[in-house]
């Protein structure tokens, strides 16, 4: 899906202003870089766009969230042309330069004109090298690109961050989470906070299980779960109304890893059992060995006028920041 910006500025070299950015990086005289999170700047001529190479980007790129009620690409790509690279645009964060060269090489480069920033570089003899080097690497810069910005988007929202409940105390869990996150519900068995605003709400809940059973460890019961704790703790204005997962769309669960932990990662959508709001949803199920327990982190959006994957990536920033104690306070 094209959903790219067509803009046209002019075009500079990655080397033409080398010697000048090396030596303000050595001063620390680097402006601060710009740009949404999620947000490329790709530079690259109407002509290898138009082609194969251009094909491979918006494919790569433009590939849909999981998880989301609409669809939104994994990265708002703004395009212009070559020739049309002025230094204002050199300062975006995640830059990625596409171009015919003297030389066929894939680079990634910091902080060349701005910082924090993330230079992508494919350069080909022919177009031919150009197609080949965006087909070997650009699924995992892909990912490399999210996660810089997870690293760059965490301090920036948590330059103030919430306390602790005493769930998160009882059983030694850490969490790096914005102060705009107020603390809703808290027992030793479940945390539930929220961050409201005019244009949407998201919520954080934390709870934990004993770990036992094929299920529990295949996370055949990861949904289940989720439903009778929603049930309980995620009511609805309307009476009667509550949270439930929304079933005509099966969630995508994969395995991964949050800060050296086993976990299962959950990806779907919620509705009100008894009303009309829904969103998405992502959900960690971290399994503690040592202590033989299992902790649930998940975060979910309600925000019905707006993209939503900027919020769930937020979300999902502050989640895979849990860190585990192997020994849990009693108290």
């Amino acid at each position: 899906m094209r959903k790219l910006i067509r803009v046209s500025f002019l075009f500079s070299l990655l080397l033409a202003c080398s010697c000048d950015s090396n030596l303000k990086r050595d001063l620390g005289l680097l402006p601060s870089s710009s740009g949404s999170p999620l947000e490329l700047l790709l530079v690259i001529s109407d002509n290898l766009f138009e082609g194969q190479s251009g094909d491979i980007i918006i494919d790569e790129l433009g590939e849909s969230v999981e998880g989301l009620p609409q669809s939104e690409s994994y990265l708002k790509v703004v395009k212009i042309a070559s020739k049309d690279f002025k230094p204002l645009l050199q300062r975006s964060k995640l830059i990625m330069l596409v171009e015919k060269d003297t030389l066929s090489a894939r680079s990634l480069l910091n902080n060349v004109w701005a910082k924090p920033q993330l230079v992508l570089s494919y350069k080909g003899k022919t177009e031919a090298d150009v197609i080949r080097l965006l087909a070997k690497h650009l699924k995992e810069d892909k990912q490399l690109l999210r996660e810089f910005e997870e690293k760059q988007l965490l301090p920036r929202i948590t330059k103030q961050k919430a306390l602790p409940s005493s769930f998160m105390k009882k059983n030694g869990l850490e969490l790096t989470m914005p102060a705009s996150f107020e603390l809703n519900t808290d027992r030793d068995d479940i945390s539930v906070f929220w961050s409201r605003n005019l244009r949407s709400d998201q919520c954080i809940m934390m709870y934990i299980r004993p770990m036992n059973g094929d299920a529990s460890l295949m996370g055949g019961d990861i949904i289940s779960v989720r439903d009778s704790v929603c049930k309980l703790y995620i009511p609805g204005e309307m009476e009667g109304s509550y949270m439930t997962t929304e079933h005509e769309y099966n969630p995508a669960i994969v395995s991964t890893d949050v800060n050296g932990i086993y976990s299962l990662e959950a990806r779907g959508l919620w509705k009100l059992e008894g009303d009309f709001m829904g969103g998405p949803f992502i959900n960690y199920t971290l399994f503690d060995e040592v202590n033989e327990r299992i902790i649930t982190l998940e975060g979910f959006v309600y925000a019905p006028q707006i993209e939503k994957r900027n919020l769930m990536f937020e979300l999902e920033c502050i989640l895979r920041s849990a860190k585990l104690k192997h020994s849990p306070s009693e108290g």
